[in-house]
């Protein structure tokens, strides 16, 4: 499997707007970033949902923080849309977000949690 690059993941997020989404994404500058530095990497807002995704690519060995994990298991008690990216799954939680299907999305974002040990 090609390794995909965080520009390709936005990239394909991006295709979201398309929809009726907005997205806001937070790990553009790192530099920057300290008062968001919990956030997960991407907010999507549209069509009546809320989602919170964290990029997590395998090739980085970026791991998830303690806050991360923390300010992401309150999103998910919030009954938020919450989960892990990474390039196994991108694709997948691409076409979830664009087709609509929330139920069929907190499914697959659950088991990110759950692998993580977020949840």
């Amino acid at each position: 499997m090609k390794t995909a690059t965080k520009k390709e993941v936005t990239e394909a997020l991006n295709t979201a707007k398309k929809y009726g989404y907005e997205m806001i994404v937070f790990q553009t500058d790192r530099v920057k970033r300290k008062s968001e530095s919990n956030m997960p990497d991407y907010f999507l807002a549209g069509r009546g949902t809320l989602i919170f995704l964290e990029l997590k690519l395998k090739s980085s060995r970026d791991k998830l923080s303690e806050g991360q994990k923390k300010i992401m298991n309150k999103i998910y008690n919030s009954h938020g849309i919450v989960g892990i990216l990474d390039e196994e799954n991108y694709l997948k939680i691409q076409e979830l977000i664009i087709a609509g299907d929330t139920i069929e999305l907190r499914k697959v974002l659950k088991q990110t949690l759950i692998q993580h040990k977020i949840i």
